[in-house]
């Protein structure tokens, strides 16, 4: 299944993985744990996570739809443009 990056708000601390899964209603199969939970923004409780595409349906309704830096952003690969150079 596809991932996408998952970005919420977490005014408390740093969550736990396992918080955020019963918080957002996400199964076990649909979260990358190698990845974890990554802090984009501390002071404004900003985080995200990899999640199944197969999620969004489920989840995002459930989200506060106002928040622009919330929700769910394509995960696309970074790749070179080239080969490398010397």
């Amino acid at each position: 299944m596809a991932k996408v990056m998952f970005q919420f708000r977490e005014p408390s601390g740093e969550p736990a993985l396992d918080e955020v899964q019963r918080r957002f209603g996400l199964h076990d199969h649909e979260i990358d744990r190698q990845f974890g939970i990554v802090k984009v923004d501390e002071q404004e409780g900003l985080y995200t996570m990899l999640v199944d595409d197969a999620a969004r349906e489920r989840v995002a309704p459930n989200l506060d739809g106002t928040d622009p830096a919330v929700g769910f952003f394509s995960n696309p690969r970074i790749d070179t443009f080239g080969p490398p150079q010397p």
